[in-house]
């Protein structure tokens, strides 16, 4: 049986999200950073937003989500090709659509003032630090899944968490969300993992084929 929006809670608002994960080119991540934020300090049409964007530097990443509103004309989306600076430093990437996993996510605002200039991978290290989680969802196992996973974002809210976004992409069984933390994330975490409610929601992994959790270097978009 397949699994609708309704059925599991989630957002289908009539918008498109796409989520972007971009392999970087060997030794092209300093470049790929200033060229990320000068393309969107360029692609700012009314009607698109960039939910998340990070630098995973371990794994040679890019990775960002963005939204085009209800109504936005789909012909004039995003087009990684009309920006050579930012293509020539990446050589593979994954595109896929998904949906809104929560309607109570804070939404990123929109900046009227002009973008700032672009800022280094050394002086972006310094900002929050934010843990990124791609989960592949176990066949017919959303419900539980999605079950289990509002648990765990109550339970790291009341930790002092901040959830940054979270989207699921229903048919391709994918689910990518990110929590950061202004201060000592790793003390943060381990005091959260150790507590017995969260040990309770660890039953969320029977639900999950494959998972990646890196650490990224958040990437601000106005």
């Amino acid at each position: 049986m397949v699994e609708s929006s309704d059925d599991l809670g989630v957002v289908e608002d009539g918008s498109t999200i796409e989520v972007m994960l971009y392999d970087v080119q060997p030794g092209r991540m300093d470049d790929a950073v200033r060229a990320f934020q000068e393309t969107f300090a360029s692609f700012r049409p009314a009607g698109f937003t960039v939910l998340f964007a990070a630098a995973d530097v371990a794994h040679h990443r890019l990775i960002w989500v963005h939204r085009y509103e209800r109504g936005f004309d789909l012909g004039e989306r995003f087009y990684l090709g009309k920006y050579p600076d930012l293509v020539h430093c990446l050589w593979a990437g994954t595109r896929y659509d998904a949906v809104a996993a929560s309607a109570d996510l804070p939404a990123r605002p929109r900046a009227s003032a002009p973008p700032p200039p672009p800022r280094t991978l050394a002086e972006l290290a310094d900002g929050p630090t934010v843990e990124l989680k791609v989960y592949e969802v176990k066949q017919g196992h959303w419900v539980p899944f999605l079950e289990y996973w509002r648990r765990i974002v109550t339970l790291r809210r009341a930790a002092g968490f901040k959830v940054e976004f979270a989207v699921a992409d229903i048919p391709g069984h994918r689910f990518v969300w990110g929590v950061s933390v202004d201060g000592d994330f790793t003390g943060q975490n381990e005091t959260y993992l150790d507590g017995e409610d969260r040990r309770a929601a660890n039953v969320i992994s029977d639900h999950i084929g494959r998972f990646e959790i890196p650490k990224v270097v958040y990437l601000p978009v106005s």
